[in-house]
């Protein structure tokens, strides 16, 4: 984390990624707002995909991650 704060061009590659990403994911939604339950189905495999990656896998689970994808879903 200390490594991407002192790396200016890692950030910023970083935050080009992060912005084309949601970029691509307001054109998908917007362009499928027709077919909501498809896209819920699509969101749904995203986060069971997330969950598994970063929590059932790998041996240092990152619960944190979890418990903030529930209280979001809460929210």
């Amino acid at each position: 984390m200390i490594n991407l704060i002192t790396n200016k061009k890692k950030f910023l590659v970083e935050l080009l990624k992060a912005i084309l990403k949601l970029v691509i994911a307001g054109v998908f939604i917007g362009y499928l707002k027709e077919y909501d339950l498809l896209v819920a189905g699509i969101l749904l495999l995203k986060i069971i995909h997330n969950v598994y990656k970063d929590i059932y896998k790998p041996k240092n689970k990152n619960w944190l991650l979890l418990v903030g994808m529930l209280l979001t879903c809460f929210g």
